[in-house]
């Protein structure tokens, strides 16, 4: 059911009324619609729930017209999510290219399949140009091949041919080192997803893995290598309880982040969060309450890091016993309203945050 709830909540949040493959009508007695209407009410909770409301009492979430029920609607949720509405305040453009050039990637890789390679080249062209722009490793490097061999079976362009070829090389080693970056960081994160115990010994380890990396973030500016780089970074001082150093490092994170392309807006956000965190261990309660607030207006009401931003808020404010604003970050999240604030409470991007929260930038 969990699935379910997920997919609810991104097609809802995006605007489900403009889209045309479920359709929308909320008088509508079809199923579908009434256990779409269900979910996005949240009177479903679980799969017996739903079994027992459609097809009687006595049923469960295994009866087998309930698991029809469900994985074709699930289908038509997921069909319906391609085609969201990205031009939104809640994506920036990093978000909205994110979102278009893999939805373009998975339409050329399937057209190809069909042998519909022109149409494929076509979509692949208008795209890789904006998949390079956001540095989109694995779009940059599945549409370059397919270039590569559109240029060199179809029309055998010399020119274009070698482009794309030095594309792929220079791609594929970028790629390479992400996953490499990426296995690290798991490695190093790993041991805390069942203990939070202290860990020393995880900062030996990051150290090791930050001497290798650095000579490849140098090479490559690609949004994903280095998002990593700055977690292992990150995750290296916290892991000795080193606040100060923490800080830093976090404070960095979101100076190389702010001003690229293919920044997320969540992204510095999610720094930021830690940032809170560090700042309140140190004492430093005015600067942390400054960089709660920048950090909350680039994170999406109601995702994880939204829930905890505001824990750490609510933290903060017990380290400074001021119980009434600890009590006024608890109503956010207890009011059902408070997932979705009006569009002129929100922050667009980065630079709206900076103009509301001038101060936090002056500290860096």
């Amino acid at each position: 059911m969990f699935a379910l709830q997920e997919l609810i909540n991104l097609v809802t949040k995006y605007k489900r009324k403009e889209v045309k493959v479920l359709g929308y009508n909320p008088d509508a007695h079809d199923r579908y619609e009434i256990f779409y209407n269900l979910l996005a009410d949240g009177k479903l909770s679980t799969d017996d729930e739903a079994a027992r409301h459609f097809f009687g009492t006595d049923k469960d979430g295994s009866h087998t017209e309930y698991r029809n029920l469900r994985n074709s609607f699930f289908k038509r949720l997921v069909n319906t999510f391609f085609f969201i509405d990205v031009k939104k305040a809640e994506f920036n453009d990093a978000q909205a290219a994110l979102h278009t050039c893999y939805r373009n990637m998975a339409a050329v890789r399937m057209l190809v399949a069909r042998e519909a390679r022109h149409a494929a080249h076509e979509i692949a062209e208008k795209t890789i140009e904006q998949a390079i722009k956001y540095e989109l490793t694995e779009v940059v490097l599945e549409l370059a091949r397919n270039l590569l061999g559109y240029y060199t079976y179809i029309e055998q362009e010399v020119k274009k041919k070698n482009y794309y070829e030095k594309l792929v090389e220079e791609t594929l080693e970028a790629m390479s080192a992400t996953v490499k970056a990426e296995i690290m960081y798991l490695e190093l994160i790993s041991p805390y997803v069942k203990s939070k115990a202290s860990k020393p010994w995880v900062s030996e380890k990051a150290v090791t893995y930050l001497v290798i990396l650095e000579p490849i973030v140098q090479k490559h500016h690609v949004h994903r290598l280095h998002f990593l780089f700055h977690l292992i970074a990150k995750l290296e001082r916290a892991s000795v309880h080193d606040h100060a150093g923490t800080t830093d490092v976090c404070k960095r994170a979101i100076r190389y982040f702010e001003g690229r392309f293919a920044t997320p807006k969540s992204v510095p956000g999610m720094f930021a969060h830690t940032l809170v965190a560090s700042l309140t261990m140190l004492r430093k309660y005015e600067e942390a309450e400054e960089w709660a607030k920048y950090a909350e207006n680039l994170v999406e009401p109601g995702i994880h890091n939204w829930f905890k931003g505001l824990e750490q808020q609510i933290v903060l404010q017990f380290h400074k016993q001021d119980y009434k604003a600890a009590y006024a970050v608890y109503a956010k999240v207890h009011q059902p309203q408070a997932f979705w604030p009006p569009r002129h409470h929100r922050t667009a991007d980065l630079e709206a945050a900076r103009s509301l929260y001038p101060a936090v930038h002056s500290r860096r």
